[in-house]
């Protein structure tokens, strides 16, 4: 059975979940019946071609890319195309997932933060569109924000605060993700409905 494999930051590492099965990653397994492979790096997760060379080893029913947090602008216009060409030399149909980073709970106080985010998600939505217009049908985008929930508490503050429901927020994420991925990728059950509730009493 082919894998979710997502590659990324701390945020898809899990840090900050009450255990293991509330990691997005983990909710997005159970969700779409599918083993998963989770290649998130604290501190790390900066789209080195050396781990995607790795990464483009191993079938997998979709590619998550979500490492924007831990890299600038700069960082990933010199990185985002050679990673996705690793990848395509490999796997030239295989679906590909290239995931913005959240917006700092605190942006819209400081300067400095807002325009990380602009500046890495401006640069990560250029190269995704020069490689559509080059021709790469199966390459995916999602917007930071669509990751976030709509009461500004899917960020680090409630995440890693004792006073948060840090599990509640990685359950924001892993709805964003499963939007996203291309519905020909997962199909879920015949019986939807009894699927979905099985997700809910787990989760």
């Amino acid at each position: 059975m082919l894998r979710y494999l997502a590659y990324g930051t701390s945020i898809t590492q899990g840090a900050c979940a009450s255990r293991p099965g509330m990691v997005h990653t983990a909710i997005l397994g159970r969700r779409f019946d599918r083993p998963v492979i989770n290649l998130g790096f604290s501190g790390n997760g900066r789209m080195e071609t050396e781990v995607v060379e790795l990464m483009a080893e191993l079938d997998a029913a979709v590619y998550v890319i979500d490492c924007l947090p831990n890299i600038t602008a700069q960082e990933v216009l010199a990185r985002t195309k050679p990673c996705i060409q690793i990848l395509r030399k490999a796997h030239p149909q295989t679906p590909v997932l290239l995931v913005e980073d959240r917006s700092y709970a605190d942006s819209f106080l400081i300067s400095a933060k807002r325009e990380r985010n602009r500046t890495s998600r401006q640069a990560l939505w250029k190269v995704y569109e020069e490689l559509k217009t080059a021709g790469d049908k199966y390459l995916y985008y999602l917007e930071g924000e669509q990751l976030l929930g709509d009461d500004n508490e899917a960020w680090v503050p409630a995440c890693v605060s004792l006073l948060g429901d840090r599990d509640r927020v990685l359950r924001i994420r892993a709805a964003g993700l499963a939007q996203a991925v291309p519905g020909r990728v997962f199909r879920l059950p015949v019986d939807c409905r009894k699927h979905r509730r099985l997700v809910a009493q787990r989760d």
